[in-house]
This record gives structure tokens, C-alpha cells and sequence, in this order.
């Protein structure tokens, strides 16, 4: 590393895991995270790409100091960090497909109309088996 090169976020297989109620008492947990490594410099420009769900705003959580990593050394040195909220409107107590259906209905379709759709829904909306899943254990980008 060139000595006047400033690093201001690094990395170290950072691990992270959301905690997911099965039912009273028991918990399964899902790892969002798994062993990420990376370093950033002071002017460098960094874009993190991927699949709906596959840990892009669980890991900007972790680098903001909003999660803290289960595993793994993370170092920031640099001021804050914004993050937006994307789940304006919907229910968080509720899955994805209940949320669905509201949503349609609130935009002027019938509950019928909305069931028929659903199958394209699910599939633009590339959450697999998370759809039965409440929408509060959803990433961002899910």
C-alpha cells in the first residue's frame, strides 16, 4: 500500500446471521453474510452488485455500525453513513405474499384479480421461499 494512501474501510471475513422465529421458543438462523473481505481507500469508488437477497444491504448495515458482524474484524475510518428505508407502505409482521395481495387491492384490484397475478409477482420478485416469510426478516434489496 502506497504510505500517502488513506484506507477508510476494511474487511475481514465478516460474518452476519439474522435470527428467524420458527415458532414459541424455537429459532433458526439465516446467514446473510459469509466471510467478506475487502479493503476501500480514500477517492476509491466501490459498487456492490447481486441477486434480491443475497446480503448487499444487510453487509451496508454492518459497514454503517447498524449490525454488528458475527465474525470477522471490521475497520471504518470515515465519517457517516445514510441509509434509506424501501419498505415504505408495506406491513412488516405480515410475508411478502399477504403484503402482495394488500397492495394490489389497494390499487383498485380485486382480491381474485390480485391471486391470479400472483404467480408473475413471485417470480419478478425473485424471493423464492422467502415470500412466506415476514416481510421485517426481508434485506433491503429483498
Amino acid at each position: 500500500m502506497n504510505p500517502t494512501t488513506e484506507r477508510i474501510l476494511e474487511l475481514k471475513n465478516v460474518e452476519f446471521s439474522y435470527r428467524q422465529r420458527r415458532s414459541f421458543f424455537q429459532y433458526s438462523s439465516y446467514r446473510a453474510i459469509n466471510g467478506v473481505s475487502f479493503s476501500v481507500n480514500r477517492g476509491e469508488t466501490v459498487g456492490i452488485i447481486g441477486r434480491n437477497g443475497c446480503g448487499k444491504s444487510t453487509l451496508l448495515r454492518v459497514i454503517a455500525g447498524i449490525f454488528k458482524p458475527d465474525e470477522g474484524v471490521l475497520m471504518r475510518n470515515c465519517d457517516g453513513v445514510s441509509l434509506l428505508s424501501l419498505s415504505l407502505g408495506f406491513d412488516p409482521q405480515l410475508t411478502g405474499r399477504e403484503n402482495a395481495v394488500i397492495a394490489g387491492m389497494l390499487q383498485g384490484a380485486s382480491r381474485d384479480q390480485v391471486e391470479n397475478e400472483l404467480g408473475d409477482i413471485l417470480e419478478f420478485s425473485e424471493l423464492g421461499h422467502f415470500i412466506d416469510e415476514p416481510i421485517k426478516t426481508y434485506s433491503t434489496g429483498m
